[in-house]
């Protein structure tokens, strides 16, 4: 991740969340100095609730796919932990605060992956034309379809930008579909594209025009089985998408 891509509103204004919420704490500790009644009882409460915050974060820099997707569950769980501690130290400070956070979550979302890629955005007709009704017989598509608002799909951008120009040749080809503008294709898949779903983002390897695997995979009823896929790690879906396959099997075509 660029550095330039850290002075984003949206890590911004996370960043000065943290900080006004140091600054209020200060001036409640200070204001509060000559109250002793609580001080011991509020004191282990703070030190629990950034134990839980450091022990969240740590597990989420190991599931997280990429830089981007730690820094926004850290930014999450740490106001979360915010509102429930000014909660108990002045009810005031955590109305007021937790406002802040849902005009700034409106106003400043998390922006997506603008880098080095090769996967191509497809529109329906390129969709149609290129993958479905290709003629070209060796070449294998991995199409990701995503809902732009999808948070889970901002979290792998990076990651699935990275695979694509790991793993891109002649033969394999990778591409994306905003299913908010095509919802007939969504249909027609079987894919749903509801802002609540867990089926967002689906990858959906293509062999000759035929769809020859999806991840999240379909059960015997046709529907989706829940799985983070926003939580893989790169080797993960590597192995889900048998990408090494594909390359070894275009090599020995080659």
């Amino acid at each position: 991740m660029k550095a330039s891509v850290l002075f984003n509103g949206y890590y911004l204004s996370n960043l000065c969340l943290c900080l006004l919420y140091i600054y209020v704490r200060i001036h409640i500790k200070t204001q509060s100095l000559g109250d002793e009644s609580n001080s011991i009882w509020n004191v282990l409460l703070e030190q629990q609730i950034y134990c839980i915050i450091l022990l969240v974060g740590t597990v989420k820099v190991f599931q997280s796919p990429s830089w981007e997707a730690t820094l926004s569950s850290f930014f999450f769980y740490c106001k979360c932990g915010f509102v429930i501690l000014l909660f108990y130290f002045d009810k005031k400070f955590c109305i007021y605060f937790a406002f802040l956070c849902f005009v700034f979550a409106f106003l400043f979302l998390q922006p997506r992956y603008r880098g080095p890629s090769k996967v191509v955005q497809l529109s329906g007709d390129a969709f149609q034309d290129l993958v479905l009704s290709s003629k070209d017989t060796k070449k294998t598509w991995i199409v990701e379809f995503y809902v732009p608002w999808s948070e889970q799909v901002k979290s792998l951008d990076s990651l699935v930008a990275k695979v694509s120009l790991e793993y891109s040749n002649e033969d394999l080809c990778f591409g994306k579909l905003n299913l908010a503008s095509y919802p007939n294709i969504a249909t027609k898949l079987g894919i749903d594209a509801q802002s609540s779903t867990k089926a967002i983002p689906t990858f959906v390897v293509f062999e000759r025009g035929k769809e020859k695997r999806r991840v999240p995979y379909l059960d015997n009823r046709g529907m989706a089985v829940p799985k983070e896929v926003w939580r893989m790690k790169k080797s993960e879906l590597v192995s889900a998408l048998q990408l090494d396959h594909y390359v070894f099997m275009s090599k020995m075509s080659g």
